[in-house]
C-alpha cells in the first residue's frame, strides 16, 4: 500500500523519553519529569500544600471541587491528587480533575513511570486501565466509586483553555485550585505566557488558589498582571523557592458575551434540589444515576416496561464505532463517547457497581463490505498507530482465532467494544438510593413559581421537580415544548436465532452491514433492520429473511452453519429515534417562539451571531435521538447533562456540544428561510 503522508486530524506527537535511573526524561524538552531526589514528596509539598489541600476539601462549601493542571506529564500529580482524596475527602464530595498534556506518555511508559511510586500502586493501576488512546482531543474518565473525574485534554495548553472557556467557565468559574505544571520556563516557555494565565484567570473561582514550582520572575510578574496575588515560598529539595497565588478579586478578567445556543441561561447554575427524568431507557437511567451520584433526589418517570419498545429492551447490545479520518463534530462525539463508555463499563462491573453479568463478550470484529473499505480502514489502522487498543488491522487468520470460527476476509478489531446485556445495565442503573421510579406516562410540562410539573392526561400533577430532563426517545416531541424536535422513529428488528454446537464457538460480535451476536441462552442476536416509513411494531417473518440475507452475503458459512428458517425464528422490534443529522440532541431546551425572534436575522445572515444569551427554558433538558448507539453515547451524554445543570466542567469540546444542542434545529429552519 502506498504511503500516506497527510496526517491525521487526530494524531498528535506523543512524548519521546531517555530513562536515567528508571526516571523518564524528556527529549523534546531535555528536562525531567519529577524531582529525582523524591518526586512524590516533590508534588505534594509544592502542588498540594501549594493549595492548602487536603484541608480545603474539607470546608469546601459546594459538592465539587475543581482542580486543574497545565501539564498532566505522567501522572504523578493526579495520582497524589487521589490518594490524599481517598484518605481525606468527605464523604459526600466528588473531585473533578482538568489536565492538558500536549505530548502524552505511551502507556508502556507510563507504567514505567508509575513504577518509581509503589505506594500509589492501587491508583496507578485504575490510571493506567482508564488511560486514552493517543488521540487529539477531549478524554473523560469517571470513578464513581472514589467519587473522582477526569477530563484530560491531549492538546495545546492554550488551545485547551481556550474551549474550557467556551462553557460555563466565564459567568461561572470553574477551577478550585491550579497546578502550574510544565518544564521549566526556559526550555517550555509556552507554558509560562502570560495570555496562558489571563485564561487560567478567567476560569478561577472566587477562591481559587494556585501553585508552582517555579520562582521565575518574569512568570510571577506575568501572573500578576493576569490577574494573581503573587507570594514566594520555600521551594522542595535543592530549589530555594516555589511559588502560591490567589486570585486577585480586584482585577478585572476576560469576559465573553457571544451567544452560545448550546448553554443553559448564564447565571442560573446552582445544585436543583430535585430532578425528573421522562424516560426509562439507557438515555434517560444513566441521566438519573449521574444526578443521583451528584446528591440530587431524581425521580423517573416512564410507563411500566416501556424501555421494552426501544433499543434498550434488546437481548444484547453492541458498543459500536466506526473510524473516521476527518474530525468532523460526529466522528469527536462519537469516538469521544466510544473510548468512554468502553472504559465506564468495565470498571464499574469489575467494581461490583454493575453485574459482571453486564458485559457478555469482550471485544468486536468488523468485516469490511468492499476491497476498498477493506484498504481505507487498513490505512486508518496506520495512521492510529499510536492510539494503541482503539482499533487493529487483521488478517483473516489472526480475526479468525478471535472470534473462535474462521472468517471470510480479514476484520477490524475493537478490542474495547463488548457485546453488552441492555436489561442488566437498565436495572442496575435504576437501583440507586436517591432514584424512585413511578410509573405514569407523562403528556404536558408546565412551569410554576420557578418549577417543573409533570402533567398525565388528564391533567394531573404527577410530580414537581426544579429541573426536568427529556428522555424518551420517540415520545420526546409529545411535549408542547419539544414538538419542533425533526427527529424520525426508524424501526428495527432483531432475530433470535438458535445456536448450534458450531456457532456457539463464537467469541465476539462480528459486524458488517448488519452483525451477529455470541450466543446467550443458546440464542444468536442477528440484525438489525433498518426499515423507513415503517410503524409496524410486530416481528415479521420479512425482516427475519432480510436479517439472515445480510449475514449470508458478508458470512455465508456462518449462515450455512445456522441453516435457520424464518418462518421459525423469534425476535424483537424496536424503534430508533434518530435526528437528521444523526447526532442525538443534548442540552437545554430553548424557547421556540423567543429564539425565533431572537435569531430571526439568520434568514438574511446566516454568519450573524445576536448579541445576548440565546433564550433557554430554565431547567428544561434534551437527552433523545442516541439512534442505534444509546448504550455506547448515554454514559457521556449524562455526564455533560450534568455539567450543563450544574454549571460545571464539560468532558467534550465546544463545537461537539454545539452541534449537538437541540437548538441547531431552530437555527437550520430560520437560515433555510434566507431568501
Amino acid at each position: 500500500m502506498a504511503a500516506n503522508n497527510k496526517k491525521s486530524a487526530w494524531q498528535l506527537t506523543p512524548a519521546e523519553l531517555d530513562w536515567a535511573d528508571g526516571m523518564p526524561v524528556s527529549r523534546q524538552f531535555g528536562d525531567i519529569y519529577f524531582s529525582t531526589t523524591d518526586g512524590l514528596a516533590e508534588t505534594r509539598h509544592v502542588f498540594l500544600a501549594g493549595n492548602d489541600l487536603p484541608q480545603r476539601w474539607q470546608s469546601h462549601p459546594a459538592s465539587t471541587f475543581t482542580l486543574a493542571e497545565t501539564g498532566f506529564g505522567s501522572g504523578l500529580n493526579f495520582l497524589a491528587t487521589w490518594q490524599a482524596w481517598t484518605q481525606h475527602a468527605q464523604k459526600d464530595g466528588w473531585l473533578h480533575v482538568i489536565s492538558i498534556e500536549k505530548h502524552p506518555l505511551r502507556p508502556a511508559d507510563l507504567a514505567r513511570a508509575h513504577a518509581a511510586f509503589p505506594e500509589l500502586e492501587p491508583w496507578a493501576a485504575l490510571l493506567q486501565a482508564a488511560y486514552p488512546p493517543l488521540l487529539r482531543g477531549h478524554h473523560y474518565r469517571r470513578w464513581e466509586d472514589h467519587r473522582i473525574s477526569l477530563h484530560l485534554v491531549f492538546d495545546d495548553a492554550l488551545q485547551a483553555l481556550d474551549e474550557l472557556l467556551d462553557g460555563p467557565g466565564i459567568d461561572t468559574p470553574i477551577v478550585n485550585a491550579w497546578f502550574l505544571d510544565g518544564f521549566a520556563p526556559k526550555t517550555n516557555p509556552e507554558l509560562w505566557q502570560q495570555p496562558l494565565f489571563e485564561r487560567m484567570r478567567a476560569l478561577s473561582a472566587a477562591d481559587a488558589t494556585l501553585a508552582t514550582f517555579s520562582a521565575a520572575g518574569d512568570m510571577r510578574r506575568a501572573l500578576q498582571a493576569a490577574g494573581f496575588t503573587v507570594e514566594r515560598q520555600p521551594g522542595f529539595g535543592h530549589k530555594r523557592h516555589m511559588s502560591r497565588a490567589r486570585v486577585n478579586p480586584e482585577h478585572p478578567h476576560h469576559s465573553n458575551a457571544a451567544a452560545s445556543w448550546h448553554l443553559p441561561l448564564r447565571n442560573t447554575h446552582r445544585a436543583p434540589r430535585s430532578a425528573i427524568v421522562i424516560g426509562a431507557g439507557i438515555a434517560g437511567l444513566s441521566t438519573a444515576h449521574s444526578l443521583a451520584l451528584r446528591n440530587i433526589p431524581v425521580t423517573v418517570m416512564a410507563p411500566a416496561d416501556s424501555e421494552a419498545a426501544r433499543a434498550s429492551g434488546n437481548r444484547h447490545g453492541i458498543l459500536f464505532h466506526r473510524l473516521s479520518p476527518g474530525n468532523a463534530e460526529l466522528a469527536r462525539f462519537s469516538q469521544q463517547a466510544f473510548i468512554y463508555s468502553s472504559h465506564y463499563y468495565r470498571h464499574a462491573a469489575a467494581q461490583g457497581l454493575l453485574p459482571k453479568d453486564c458485559l457478555i463478550n469482550e471485544g468486536m470484529l468488523q468485516l469490511a463490505p468492499s476491497d476498498e473499505q477493506a484498504a481505507q480502514w487498513q490505512q486508518l489502522c496506520d495512521d492510529y498507530a499510536d492510539a494503541a487498543g482503539l482499533a487493529h488491522w487483521l488478517t483473516a487468520d489472526d480475526a479468525s482465532a478471535i472470534a473462535g470460527l474462521p472468517l471470510p476476509g480479514p476484520a477490524l478489531h475493537w478490542p474495547g467494544s463488548a457485546t453488552i446485556s441492555p436489561t442488566a445495565i437498565c436495572d442496575a442503573l435504576l437501583h440507586h438510593p436517591r432514584i424512585t421510579r413511578i410509573n405514569a406516562e407523562a403528556d404536558q410540562l408546565q412551569r410554576v413559581n420557578e418549577q417543573w410539573q409533570v402533567l398525565d392526561t388528564h391533567g394531573n400533577i404527577l410530580a414537581t421537580a426544579d429541573v426536568v430532563v427529556i428522555a424518551c426517545g420517540t415520545a420526546s416531541q409529545r411535549f408542547t415544548q419539544t414538538q419542533w424536535l425533526p427527529f424520525k422513529p426508524l424501526r428495527g428488528q432483531v432475530s433470535h436465532v438458535p445456536a448450534n454446537k458450531h456457532s456457539e464457538n463464537l467469541r465476539c460480535a462480528v459486524c458488517h452491514d448488519g452483525y451477529i451476536t455470541p450466543s446467550t441462552d443458546n440464542l444468536h442476536c442477528v440484525g438489525a433492520t433498518f426499515d423507513l416509513n415503517d410503524d409496524n411494531n410486530a416481528v415479521t417473518h420479512e425482516s427475519h429473511r432480510d436479517n439472515l440475507a445480510q449475514l449470508e452475503q458478508h458470512w455465508p458459512a456462518m449462515h450455512k452453519a445456522l441453516g435457520s428458517n424464518s418462518e421459525q425464528l423469534d425476535g424483537r422490534v424496536g424503534f430508533r429515534y434518530t435526528s437528521p443529522d444523526y447526532l442525538p440532541a443534548i442540552g437545554p431546551v430553548p424557547d421556540e417562539h423567543a429564539f425565533g425572534e431572537q435569531y430571526a436575522s439568520l434568514a438574511h445572515n446566516a454568519r450573524q451571531i445576536p448579541e445576548g444569551d440565546a433564550p433557554m427554558l430554565p431547567g428544561l433538558y434534551l437527552n433523545t435521538g442516541h439512534g442505534s448507539r444509546g448504550f455506547t453515547y448515554a454514559p457521556l451524554a449524562a455526564e455533560l447533562l450534568c455539567a450543563f445543570i450544574l454549571g460545571a466542567d464539560r468532558g467534550i469540546d465546544p463545537e461537539v456540544c454545539r452541534a449537538i444542542a437541540p437548538a441547531r434545529f431552530l437555527a437550520r429552519s430560520i437560515k433555510r428561510n434566507n431568501p
